[in-house]
């Protein structure tokens, strides 16, 4: 609920608690029931969101539903008390509005359902396929791999206009986009991020999901694990690779046991910086051509300890 209320359209509906239990409250006369004493509602809470000057109520379009998911739970019964909506013109339309409102949350409330169920069997199986290997996509997997999930639809529209920006030194013309859905907010912002060469990845250490770059690609985000000495999942994750490379790798063991001996002899000051650095270029063309087969290991070997 926290993330969705950051996310256009729901971040700027009122996701206030208990809205359904109060709308019960506001309608209380119309009921063969009292509601009024069991709830916490407030008529001037109720009244400065929904309710004008006048005391008319705005736009059925800005009532929305807000009860967190998890506390989410049934009322009880209640039924319009015959005699009481008929009774006047002014009880009929409480009676009609009241159920107008109702019909607007529960819309929105299954609007909502779906797009979460949409994130989580359709656009998250599409961006794990993208990335299912070690380079950015390229288009062509792009296109497959969306004509595989063919169901990424959005529920909802989006509408595309223009506004001006007054700045200090000239105006600029901007694009601006509303959208009507959780949905159709992410399935425009999932695909301008594959236009611009970025993709939504799932970290392979936390869970949590980030935005990599084409040019940086990694299976492991950059949010700090631990603050001392700070580290992120990537660098726990090039660490960790690093370690079973050598377990693993007699060119990268052997490599790496000769550089432990040659940084010592720096460390003492029995080689110069600028001769480490001469060695450092040396070692990895040595472990280049004994990784392509060019060098035997054991003049590997030999000619990486000089």
């Amino acid at each position: 609920m926290d993330i969705a209320k950051s996310l256009p359209p729901y971040d700027t509906k009122h996701f206030r608690h208990g809205l359904l239990r109060n709308l019960f409250a506001y309608y209380n006369d119309i009921f063969d029931e009292p509601f009024y004493e069991d709830s916490e509602f407030e008529v001037d809470d109720y009244n400065e969101h929904f309710v004008n000057a006048e005391s008319t109520p705005v736009s059925y379009e800005e009532m929305y539903i807000t009860e967190d998911l998890n506390e989410l739970r049934a009322l009880s019964d209640y039924e319009f008390d015959s005699k009481k909506v008929f009774s006047n013109y002014e009880n009929r339309k409480d009676a009609a509005d009241f159920t107008t409102c109702i019909e607007q949350m529960t819309n929105e409330f299954s609007t909502f359902i779906e797009d979460i169920i949409r994130v989580k069997k359709i656009f998250m199986p599409f961006v794990d396929e993208l990335c299912d290997h070690n380079s950015y996509p390229t288009t062509q997997k792009v296109i497959d791999t969306f004509q595989k999930y063919r169901g990424i639809v959005s529920s909802g529209s989006m509408c595309m206009g223009h506004t001006v920006i007054e700045t200090k030194k000239d105006p600029i013309l901007c694009e601006t986009y509303r959208f009507t859905s959780l949905g159709a907010f992410l399935y425009f912002e999932l695909f301008k991020c594959i236009e611009e060469k970025f993709m939504p990845v799932k970290c392979r250490n936390c869970g949590r999901w980030f935005i990599m770059k084409h040019t940086t690609f990694s299976h492991y985000c950059k949010r700090l694990v631990s603050s001392n000495p700070p580290k992120t999942c990537r660098d726990n994750a090039m660490s960790h690779n690093f370690k079973e490379k050598i377990k693993s790798d007699p060119v990268w063991e052997i490599y790496n046991r000769a550089y432990k001996q040659h940084y010592a002899r720096f460390m003492k000051k029995k080689m110069s910086k600028s001769e480490f650095a001469e060695w450092g270029d040396y070692a990895i063309e040595l472990r280049t051509k004994a990784a392509d087969g060019e060098l035997e290991m054991e003049e590997y070997q030999r000619l990486i300890r000089i």
